[in-house]
Parts: structure tokens; sequence; C-alpha cells
């Protein structure tokens, strides 16, 4: 369960489509479309610096926001279609399936208790 008692300077429909731009152009510039979990985690928080989501700069950082909005950026990638998480030799790695935002769209996922259908 997401609680989220922050106050975020920015709304969550902006927030949402930033994060989608971000994680997009930072496995575009990977030749074969794919970058390590961790890399990428670096690097959205390197490029999210430059936004201010909060007024309080250690709230400022756009993991914190995924991880309190949507429950942590594996959670918030594997939910939506245009990303795949594979894991391989004990890392893993996302791709980008598609880069047109016109095809994103949410998975039906399955919980630790429940299957949503």
């Amino acid at each position: 369960m997401v609680h989220d008692l922050y106050k975020w300077n920015i709304s969550d429909e902006k927030a949402f489509d930033m994060i989608h731009d971000l994680l997009i152009s930072i496995i575009n510039e990977k030749p074969n479309k794919y970058i390590q979990f961790q890399e990428l985690i670096t690097l959205l928080n390197q490029r999210g610096k430059k936004y201010k989501i909060h007024v309080c700069k250690r709230h400022n950082c756009l993991t914190k926001y995924i991880k309190i909005k949507y429950g942590g950026v594996h959670n918030f990638i594997n939910s939506y279609s245009l990303y795949e998480i594979r894991k391989n030799q004990n890392k893993e790695y996302v791709y980008l399936l598609n880069n047109d935002k016109q095809y994103l769209y949410k998975k039906l996922i399955n919980d630790n208790e429940w299957e949503l259908v």
C-alpha cells in the first residue's frame, strides 16, 4: 500500500508524463534499447535533479517520488506496456518495447495474493 504524506510541487499527470519521457529518453540512448536496472536508477536520479518536485531539497529525488506514489521504480516499470524487465545472469535489465507513448497502457499484473484479471 502506497501512502503519500508529502506535498509535491508537481501534478500527478505532469509527473507521470515526465517520468515516462525520462525513461524513454534514457533507454533510447542505448544502442540495443535496454539498460541495466541499477544504471537506469542512477541516470533517473541524475536527470531528475533539475526538476523541483518538492520544496524540501531532501525530498526532491525522482525515485523517492516514484516510490511514494507507485510503490517503487520496479513496480512502476512493470505496470506499463512500454517496458519489460528481464533477468540475465543475476542482473535485471529494462527493455524499451515501444517508443511511442500512444501505446502506453497499464498491464494486468499479478499481486502476491491476488491475480487481477
